[in-house]
């Protein structure tokens, strides 16, 4: 019984963590996409998970919503930090400030 259970947690664990993966690379990417759409340097080529909650969607179901941090820099060469929130694998909001 105790091996059927430390295997449901091994498998809860790999779930989350491929998940929290993909999250990452598609924010990643999306960053990339909307540094150079704005005309700023993706700085360290990163992104951080700066938050993980668990939230209500519209049609009632629970989901995660995570929120990473990236650094940029404008073309003045001035370092400003944006954020990208994302639920499950979409990207909901993304606050970056372009380049005037």
């Amino acid at each position: 019984m105790l091996e059927i259970l430390a295997l449901c947690m091994l498998g809860a664990f790999l779930l989350f963590w491929s998940a929290n993966r993909k999250a990452y690379e598609i924010a990643k990417r999306n960053c990339v996409l909307i540094c150079q759409r704005s005309n700023v340097e993706l700085l360290d080529d990163t992104v951080a998970l700066s938050k993980l909650k668990v939230c209500r969607q519209t049609n009632g179901r629970l989901a995660l919503q995570r929120v990473y941090a990236f650094d940029y820099a404008t073309l003045q060469h001035s370092r400003k930090t944006g954020y990208i929130m994302m639920t499950h694998a979409t990207v909901d909001y993304v606050r970056i400030e372009p380049e005037a």
